[in-house]
Protein backbone atom coordinates (compact mmCIF):
# COMPACT_ATOMS: atom_id res chain seq x y z
CA UNK A 1 0.00 0.00 0.00
CA UNK A 2 1.24 3.08 -1.04
CA UNK A 3 1.98 6.16 0.91
CA UNK A 4 0.31 9.15 0.46
CA UNK A 5 1.56 12.83 1.21
CA UNK A 6 -0.04 14.65 4.19
CA UNK A 7 -1.03 17.23 0.64
CA UNK A 8 -2.16 14.05 -1.40
CA UNK A 9 -4.84 12.87 1.73
CA UNK A 10 -6.07 16.61 2.17
CA UNK A 11 -6.63 16.62 -1.90
CA UNK A 12 -8.37 12.92 -1.50
CA UNK A 13 -10.44 13.67 1.15
CA UNK A 14 -11.29 17.09 -0.41
CA UNK A 15 -12.49 15.40 -3.82
CA UNK A 16 -14.10 13.17 -1.61
CA UNK A 17 -16.33 15.63 0.15
CA UNK A 18 -16.99 17.29 -2.70
CA UNK A 19 -17.76 13.84 -5.08
CA UNK A 20 -20.00 13.19 -2.16
CA UNK A 21 -22.20 16.63 -1.67
CA UNK A 22 -22.64 16.15 -5.40
CA UNK A 23 -23.96 12.87 -5.20
CA UNK A 24 -26.44 14.49 -2.71
CA UNK A 25 -27.10 17.59 -3.86
CA UNK A 26 -27.81 16.76 -7.89
CA UNK A 27 -30.85 15.58 -8.20
CA UNK A 28 -33.06 18.85 -5.91
CA UNK A 29 -32.83 20.32 -9.66
CA UNK A 30 -34.75 17.66 -11.04
CA UNK A 31 -37.05 17.48 -8.15
CA UNK A 32 -38.08 21.03 -8.34
CA UNK A 33 -38.32 20.95 -12.04
CA UNK A 34 -40.63 18.05 -11.86
CA UNK A 35 -42.66 20.19 -9.03
CA UNK A 36 -42.69 22.56 -11.34
CA UNK A 37 -44.37 20.83 -14.19
CA UNK A 38 -46.74 19.17 -11.95
CA UNK A 39 -48.11 23.04 -10.71
CA UNK A 40 -48.08 23.95 -14.47
CA UNK A 41 -50.53 21.05 -15.22
CA UNK A 42 -52.63 21.61 -12.40
CA UNK A 43 -53.03 25.36 -13.24
CA UNK A 44 -54.53 24.21 -16.56
CA UNK A 45 -56.35 21.64 -15.77
CA UNK A 46 -58.46 24.19 -12.97
CA UNK A 47 -58.14 27.08 -15.80
CA UNK A 48 -59.31 24.93 -18.82
CA UNK A 49 -63.21 26.07 -18.79
CA UNK A 50 -61.80 29.83 -18.65
CA UNK A 51 -59.62 29.16 -21.71
CA UNK A 52 -62.19 27.57 -23.61
CA UNK A 53 -64.67 30.15 -22.99
CA UNK A 54 -62.82 32.94 -23.82
CA UNK A 55 -61.07 30.74 -27.04
CA UNK A 56 -64.62 30.48 -27.99
CA UNK A 57 -66.02 34.08 -27.78
CA UNK A 58 -63.02 35.32 -29.72
CA UNK A 59 -63.22 32.56 -32.26
CA UNK A 60 -67.24 33.66 -33.56
CA UNK A 61 -67.03 37.59 -32.56
CA UNK A 62 -63.13 38.43 -32.68
CA UNK A 63 -63.33 40.60 -29.63
CA UNK A 64 -62.07 40.65 -26.77
CA UNK A 65 -61.42 42.41 -22.98
CA UNK A 66 -58.41 45.04 -22.19
CA UNK A 67 -57.75 42.46 -19.28
CA UNK A 68 -58.62 39.17 -20.28
CA UNK A 69 -57.77 37.63 -16.98
CA UNK A 70 -59.75 39.87 -15.10
CA UNK A 71 -62.59 39.31 -17.55
CA UNK A 72 -62.84 35.58 -17.03
CA UNK A 73 -62.92 36.07 -13.48
CA UNK A 74 -66.25 38.52 -14.06
CA UNK A 75 -67.52 36.00 -16.49
CA UNK A 76 -67.31 33.33 -14.00
CA UNK A 77 -69.18 35.34 -11.07
CA UNK A 78 -71.23 36.87 -13.96
CA UNK A 79 -72.37 32.60 -14.43
CA UNK A 80 -73.49 32.55 -10.79
CA UNK A 81 -75.84 35.56 -10.97
CA UNK A 82 -79.52 35.32 -12.01
CA UNK A 83 -78.31 37.32 -15.07
CA UNK A 84 -79.85 40.38 -14.14
CA UNK A 85 -78.46 43.59 -15.00
CA UNK A 86 -78.04 45.78 -18.10
CA UNK A 87 -77.78 44.15 -21.59
CA UNK A 88 -74.33 44.88 -23.32
CA UNK A 89 -76.09 45.53 -26.68
CA UNK A 90 -72.81 45.69 -28.77
CA UNK A 91 -73.32 41.82 -28.56
CA UNK A 92 -76.82 41.74 -30.12
CA UNK A 93 -77.75 42.52 -33.54
CA UNK A 94 -78.86 46.14 -33.50
CA UNK A 95 -81.98 45.48 -35.24
CA UNK A 96 -83.31 42.87 -31.90
CA UNK A 97 -82.04 44.87 -29.08
CA UNK A 98 -85.01 46.48 -28.44
CA UNK A 99 -87.08 43.48 -28.95
CA UNK A 100 -84.68 41.43 -26.41
CA UNK A 101 -84.74 44.37 -23.88
CA UNK A 102 -88.95 44.15 -24.42
CA UNK A 103 -88.61 39.86 -24.12
CA UNK A 104 -86.80 41.06 -20.87
CA UNK A 105 -89.09 42.61 -19.05
CA UNK A 106 -91.87 40.68 -19.21
CA UNK A 107 -91.57 39.35 -15.53
CA UNK A 108 -88.81 39.98 -12.79
CA UNK A 109 -87.59 36.94 -13.05
CA UNK A 110 -86.08 36.86 -16.53
CA UNK A 111 -84.31 39.57 -17.81
CA UNK A 112 -82.79 40.84 -21.52
CA UNK A 113 -79.24 39.06 -20.58
CA UNK A 114 -80.77 35.62 -20.03
CA UNK A 115 -82.74 35.93 -23.15
CA UNK A 116 -79.66 36.79 -25.03
CA UNK A 117 -77.78 34.18 -23.96
CA UNK A 118 -80.50 31.31 -24.71
CA UNK A 119 -80.53 32.52 -28.30
CA UNK A 120 -77.19 32.19 -28.50
CA UNK A 121 -76.72 28.45 -27.13
CA UNK A 122 -80.36 27.79 -29.09
CA UNK A 123 -79.30 29.32 -32.37
CA UNK A 124 -76.22 31.58 -32.23
CA UNK A 125 -78.38 33.75 -34.11
CA UNK A 126 -78.82 31.70 -37.02
CA UNK A 127 -82.72 31.94 -38.23
CA UNK A 128 -82.27 29.70 -40.23
CA UNK A 129 -81.53 26.56 -38.16
CA UNK A 130 -83.69 23.73 -37.91
CA UNK A 131 -84.17 21.65 -34.64
CA UNK A 132 -83.63 17.88 -34.75
CA UNK A 133 -87.33 17.61 -33.61
CA UNK A 134 -88.36 20.39 -36.19
CA UNK A 135 -87.90 23.52 -33.73
CA UNK A 136 -87.34 26.70 -36.43
CA UNK A 137 -85.90 29.95 -36.11
CA UNK A 138 -84.09 31.90 -34.13
CA UNK A 139 -85.08 30.92 -30.46
CA UNK A 140 -86.23 27.18 -31.57
CA UNK A 141 -89.19 27.02 -30.70
CA UNK A 142 -91.41 23.77 -31.03
CA UNK A 143 -93.97 24.87 -33.30
CA UNK A 144 -96.43 23.44 -30.08
CA UNK A 145 -95.04 26.42 -28.22
CA UNK A 146 -94.95 28.72 -30.55
CA UNK A 147 -98.63 27.89 -31.32
CA UNK A 148 -99.06 29.05 -27.74
CA UNK A 149 -98.02 31.85 -27.19
CA UNK A 150 -96.82 33.45 -30.39
CA UNK A 151 -97.97 36.94 -31.51
CA UNK A 152 -97.40 39.40 -34.21
CA UNK A 153 -95.26 41.46 -31.77
CA UNK A 154 -93.86 44.26 -34.70
CA UNK A 155 -97.27 44.57 -36.30
CA UNK A 156 -96.04 43.39 -40.04
CA UNK A 157 -99.23 41.49 -40.42
CA UNK A 158 -97.57 38.00 -39.65
CA UNK A 159 -96.68 35.41 -37.33
CA UNK A 160 -94.44 33.23 -37.36
CA UNK A 161 -91.41 31.43 -35.39
CA UNK A 162 -89.16 32.59 -38.19
CA UNK A 163 -89.53 35.98 -37.44
CA UNK A 164 -86.95 36.65 -35.19
CA UNK A 165 -89.49 39.41 -33.33
CA UNK A 166 -92.03 37.39 -33.11
CA UNK A 167 -89.87 34.78 -32.09
CA UNK A 168 -88.21 36.47 -28.72
CA UNK A 169 -91.19 37.48 -27.24
CA UNK A 170 -92.62 34.26 -27.55
CA UNK A 171 -89.33 32.95 -25.89
CA UNK A 172 -89.61 35.22 -23.29
CA UNK A 173 -93.32 34.77 -22.47
CA UNK A 174 -92.54 31.17 -22.38
CA UNK A 175 -89.86 31.29 -20.29
CA UNK A 176 -91.56 34.02 -17.53
CA UNK A 177 -94.58 31.15 -17.45
CA UNK A 178 -91.90 28.49 -16.58
CA UNK A 179 -90.06 30.63 -13.92
CA UNK A 180 -93.78 31.16 -12.72
CA UNK A 181 -95.13 27.44 -12.54
CA UNK A 182 -91.65 26.35 -10.65
CA UNK A 183 -91.92 28.38 -8.60
CA UNK A 184 -95.67 27.40 -7.28
CA UNK A 185 -93.80 24.32 -7.28
CA UNK A 186 -91.29 25.51 -4.98
CA UNK A 187 -93.92 27.36 -2.53
CA UNK A 188 -96.14 24.06 -2.88
CA UNK A 189 -92.57 21.93 -1.77
CA UNK A 190 -92.80 19.48 -4.64
CA UNK A 191 -89.65 20.94 -6.11
CA UNK A 192 -85.97 22.85 -4.89
CA UNK A 193 -83.48 24.71 -6.44
CA UNK A 194 -82.39 27.64 -7.82
CA UNK A 195 -85.01 29.58 -9.23
CA UNK A 196 -83.35 30.56 -12.92
CA UNK A 197 -82.02 26.89 -13.11
CA UNK A 198 -85.60 25.36 -12.39
CA UNK A 199 -87.17 28.11 -15.05
CA UNK A 200 -84.38 27.25 -17.71
CA UNK A 201 -84.98 23.40 -17.05
CA UNK A 202 -88.09 23.42 -17.48
CA UNK A 203 -88.25 25.59 -20.66
CA UNK A 204 -85.40 23.19 -21.98
CA UNK A 205 -87.86 20.17 -21.14
CA UNK A 206 -90.86 22.08 -23.15
CA UNK A 207 -92.94 22.20 -19.75
CA UNK A 208 -92.46 21.66 -15.89
CA UNK A 209 -93.68 18.14 -15.79
CA UNK A 210 -89.35 16.57 -15.48
CA UNK A 211 -89.13 19.29 -13.43
CA UNK A 212 -91.73 17.96 -11.30
CA UNK A 213 -91.03 14.48 -11.63
CA UNK A 214 -87.16 15.26 -10.20
CA UNK A 215 -88.52 17.42 -7.48
CA UNK A 216 -85.66 19.87 -9.09
CA UNK A 217 -83.80 20.02 -12.07
CA UNK A 218 -82.99 16.65 -13.51
CA UNK A 219 -79.76 15.64 -13.23
CA UNK A 220 -79.19 14.31 -16.98
CA UNK A 221 -76.08 15.88 -19.50
CA UNK A 222 -78.96 17.69 -21.57
CA UNK A 223 -80.72 19.50 -18.64
CA UNK A 224 -77.63 20.64 -16.65
CA UNK A 225 -75.49 20.87 -19.68
CA UNK A 226 -78.27 23.49 -21.59
CA UNK A 227 -78.39 25.66 -17.78
CA UNK A 228 -74.60 25.74 -17.82
CA UNK A 229 -74.23 27.07 -21.18
CA UNK A 230 -76.63 29.76 -20.56
CA UNK A 231 -75.42 30.98 -17.90
CA UNK A 232 -72.00 30.64 -19.09
CA UNK A 233 -73.04 33.53 -22.12
CA UNK A 234 -74.25 35.86 -19.22
CA UNK A 235 -70.85 37.88 -18.74
CA UNK A 236 -70.61 38.13 -22.23
CA UNK A 237 -73.95 40.11 -22.59
CA UNK A 238 -73.44 41.60 -19.39
CA UNK A 239 -70.44 42.99 -20.94
CA UNK A 240 -67.61 41.43 -19.12
CA UNK A 241 -65.95 40.54 -22.39
CA UNK A 242 -65.24 43.67 -23.74
CA UNK A 243 -67.05 44.38 -27.37
CA UNK A 244 -66.32 42.89 -30.50
CA UNK A 245 -64.83 43.98 -33.77
CA UNK A 246 -68.15 43.69 -35.42
CA UNK A 247 -71.10 43.73 -34.75
CA UNK A 248 -73.13 40.57 -34.37
CA UNK A 249 -75.68 39.80 -36.88
CA UNK A 250 -78.50 37.32 -37.65
CA UNK A 251 -78.34 34.85 -40.47
CA UNK A 252 -80.85 34.06 -42.85
CA UNK A 253 -82.40 37.64 -42.11
CA UNK A 254 -83.60 40.95 -43.21
CA UNK A 255 -84.71 43.52 -40.84
CA UNK A 256 -86.27 45.73 -43.48
CA UNK A 257 -88.18 42.60 -44.69
CA UNK A 258 -90.06 42.65 -41.71
CA UNK A 259 -90.87 46.07 -41.01
CA UNK A 260 -94.28 47.55 -42.04
CA UNK A 261 -94.70 49.59 -45.87
CA UNK A 262 -95.33 52.75 -43.78
CA UNK A 263 -91.96 51.87 -41.49
CA UNK A 264 -93.71 52.06 -38.41
CA UNK A 265 -91.80 49.74 -36.04
CA UNK A 266 -93.87 49.56 -33.00
CA UNK A 267 -92.30 46.82 -29.89
CA UNK A 268 -94.03 45.02 -26.92
CA UNK A 269 -92.99 45.88 -23.86
CA UNK A 270 -94.05 44.00 -20.85
CA UNK A 271 -93.39 43.86 -16.91
CA UNK A 272 -94.40 42.11 -13.58
CA UNK A 273 -97.63 42.69 -12.40
CA UNK A 274 -98.17 41.72 -8.26
CA UNK A 275 -100.12 39.07 -9.68
CA UNK A 276 -97.52 37.52 -12.05
CA UNK A 277 -99.78 38.16 -15.13
CA UNK A 278 -98.13 40.23 -17.67
CA UNK A 279 -98.87 44.05 -18.52
CA UNK A 280 -98.73 45.52 -21.96
CA UNK A 281 -96.19 48.23 -22.69
CA UNK A 282 -95.08 49.07 -26.48
CA UNK A 283 -92.96 51.83 -28.31
CA UNK A 284 -93.53 53.48 -31.54
CA UNK A 285 -90.31 53.71 -33.06
CA UNK A 286 -91.15 55.68 -36.35
CA UNK A 287 -88.94 58.60 -36.94
CA UNK A 288 -89.76 61.63 -39.21
CA UNK A 289 -88.87 65.05 -39.18
CA UNK A 290 -90.39 67.21 -36.37
CA UNK A 291 -91.14 70.57 -37.05
CA UNK A 292 -91.88 71.61 -33.21
CA UNK A 293 -87.95 70.20 -32.63
CA UNK A 294 -86.66 73.42 -32.15
CA UNK A 295 -89.15 74.14 -29.16
CA UNK A 296 -90.48 72.65 -26.74
CA UNK A 297 -94.00 71.39 -27.51
CA UNK A 298 -96.50 73.68 -25.31
CA UNK A 299 -97.35 71.42 -21.95
CA UNK A 300 -101.44 71.81 -23.07
CA UNK A 301 -100.49 68.84 -25.14
CA UNK A 302 -100.31 66.48 -22.08
CA UNK A 303 -103.59 67.82 -21.61
CA UNK A 304 -105.00 67.04 -25.02
CA UNK A 305 -103.18 63.38 -25.15
CA UNK A 306 -105.32 62.50 -21.83
CA UNK A 307 -108.55 63.71 -23.61
CA UNK A 308 -108.00 61.64 -27.01
CA UNK A 309 -107.47 58.88 -24.68
CA UNK A 310 -110.41 58.95 -23.03
CA UNK A 311 -112.38 59.67 -26.12
CA UNK A 312 -110.95 56.46 -27.82
CA UNK A 313 -111.63 54.42 -24.43
CA UNK A 314 -115.43 55.77 -24.43
CA UNK A 315 -115.53 54.31 -28.22
CA UNK A 316 -114.11 50.76 -26.94
CA UNK A 317 -116.87 50.69 -23.30
CA UNK A 318 -113.92 51.79 -20.94
CA UNK A 319 -113.92 54.04 -18.09
CA UNK A 320 -111.75 57.38 -18.70
CA UNK A 321 -108.88 57.36 -16.95
CA UNK A 322 -107.80 59.82 -14.67
CA UNK A 323 -104.44 61.85 -14.60
CA UNK A 324 -102.09 61.37 -12.00
CA UNK A 325 -99.48 63.56 -10.32
CA UNK A 326 -96.90 60.48 -9.75
CA UNK A 327 -97.56 58.79 -12.70
CA UNK A 328 -96.99 61.81 -14.41
CA UNK A 329 -93.56 62.33 -13.02
CA UNK A 330 -92.05 59.06 -13.84
CA UNK A 331 -93.35 59.81 -17.52
CA UNK A 332 -91.84 63.22 -17.49
CA UNK A 333 -88.77 62.00 -16.41
CA UNK A 334 -88.73 59.21 -18.59
CA UNK A 335 -89.47 61.72 -21.64
CA UNK A 336 -86.36 63.25 -20.59
CA UNK A 337 -83.89 60.58 -20.07
CA UNK A 338 -85.02 59.47 -23.36
CA UNK A 339 -84.20 63.18 -25.07
CA UNK A 340 -81.05 63.59 -22.89
CA UNK A 341 -79.64 60.14 -24.54
CA UNK A 342 -81.44 60.35 -27.88
CA UNK A 343 -82.19 56.58 -27.47
CA UNK A 344 -86.14 55.91 -27.14
CA UNK A 345 -86.86 52.67 -25.46
CA UNK A 346 -88.39 51.62 -22.18
CA UNK A 347 -85.08 50.68 -20.83
CA UNK A 348 -83.72 53.62 -18.83
CA UNK A 349 -80.22 54.93 -19.28
CA UNK A 350 -79.44 53.30 -15.52
CA UNK A 351 -81.15 49.84 -16.82
CA UNK A 352 -84.45 50.33 -14.99
CA UNK A 353 -87.69 49.04 -16.37
CA UNK A 354 -91.29 50.72 -16.03
CA UNK A 355 -92.14 49.14 -12.94
CA UNK A 356 -88.52 50.69 -11.65
CA UNK A 357 -89.43 53.80 -12.85
CA UNK A 358 -93.10 53.77 -10.87
CA UNK A 359 -91.79 52.60 -7.72
CA UNK A 360 -89.09 55.67 -7.69
CA UNK A 361 -92.06 58.34 -8.33
CA UNK A 362 -93.78 56.55 -5.38
CA UNK A 363 -96.68 55.11 -7.18
CA UNK A 364 -98.55 52.05 -5.38
CA UNK A 365 -99.26 50.24 -9.03
CA UNK A 366 -100.71 46.68 -8.91
CA UNK A 367 -100.61 46.76 -12.58
CA UNK A 368 -99.25 48.93 -15.83
CA UNK A 369 -98.54 49.82 -19.55
CA UNK A 370 -96.17 52.38 -21.40
CA UNK A 371 -96.27 53.60 -24.55
CA UNK A 372 -93.33 56.07 -25.83
CA UNK A 373 -92.73 57.72 -29.03
CA UNK A 374 -90.43 60.19 -31.01
CA UNK A 375 -90.86 62.16 -33.67
CA UNK A 376 -94.83 63.25 -33.50
CA UNK A 377 -95.48 66.64 -33.47
CA UNK A 378 -98.53 67.29 -31.41
CA UNK A 379 -100.82 65.06 -29.44
CA UNK A 380 -103.03 64.22 -32.59
CA UNK A 381 -100.44 62.57 -34.26
CA UNK A 382 -98.54 60.63 -31.41
CA UNK A 383 -102.26 59.52 -30.34
CA UNK A 384 -103.07 59.05 -33.91
CA UNK A 385 -99.67 56.33 -34.34
CA UNK A 386 -100.11 55.04 -31.39
CA UNK A 387 -104.08 54.25 -31.88
CA UNK A 388 -102.46 52.30 -35.50
CA UNK A 389 -100.19 49.65 -33.65
CA UNK A 390 -102.25 47.03 -31.88
CA UNK A 391 -99.66 46.99 -28.99
CA UNK A 392 -99.54 50.42 -27.81
CA UNK A 393 -104.04 50.61 -28.79
CA UNK A 394 -104.29 47.88 -26.45
CA UNK A 395 -102.93 49.92 -23.58
CA UNK A 396 -104.84 52.49 -24.05
CA UNK A 397 -107.89 50.77 -24.21
CA UNK A 398 -107.17 48.31 -21.25
CA UNK A 399 -110.01 49.01 -19.52
CA UNK A 400 -108.33 47.43 -16.02
CA UNK A 401 -105.96 50.61 -16.14
CA UNK A 402 -107.76 53.70 -14.03
CA UNK A 403 -105.06 56.30 -13.92
CA UNK A 404 -102.49 58.22 -16.47
CA UNK A 405 -99.30 60.45 -16.63
CA UNK A 406 -98.05 61.93 -19.78
CA UNK A 407 -94.73 62.72 -20.48
CA UNK A 408 -92.54 64.98 -23.47
CA UNK A 409 -89.25 66.14 -23.85
CA UNK A 410 -87.93 67.60 -27.03
CA UNK A 411 -83.98 67.79 -28.01
CA UNK A 412 -82.38 68.40 -31.29
CA UNK A 413 -83.50 65.37 -32.15
CA UNK A 414 -87.21 65.75 -31.77
CA UNK A 415 -89.95 65.25 -29.09
CA UNK A 416 -89.84 62.02 -27.15
CA UNK A 417 -93.73 60.75 -26.01
CA UNK A 418 -93.91 59.09 -22.79
CA UNK A 419 -97.62 57.63 -21.76
CA UNK A 420 -97.60 55.61 -18.11
CA UNK A 421 -100.88 53.60 -17.97
CA UNK A 422 -101.86 52.33 -14.13
CA UNK A 423 -104.08 50.85 -11.27
CA UNK A 424 -103.43 51.45 -8.25
CA UNK A 425 -103.00 48.33 -5.59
Amino acid sequence: MAELSSTSRTALIVTAVTASATAVFLPVPLVIAGAFIIVLVAVYVLMWPIILLMTLIWSIFGGGPEDPNKAAQDSIRAGQTDGSGSLSTAWVPTALVSTIEDAGDICSAVGPVVIAAQIQVASNWDNTKVGENGETGISQLSEDIFDEYGEDSNDNDKTSATDPKDAIMAQGEFLCDMAKETKKLVDDGEAIGDPLDLALAAYYHGGIDEVREHGGVPEDAGTTGYIYQVRSHFGQYLGVLGEPHESPTVTGWDPDEDEKKDDDDSDSDSGGTLDGESNNAANSSLRVPDPSADSPPDSSQKGEVLSLVNQERAKAGCDPVRSESRLATAAQRHSEDQADHQNMSHTGSDGSNVGQRLDRAGYPWSTYGENVAINRPSADAVMEAWMNSTGHRNNILNCDFTQLGVGMATNSSGTYWTQNFAAPK
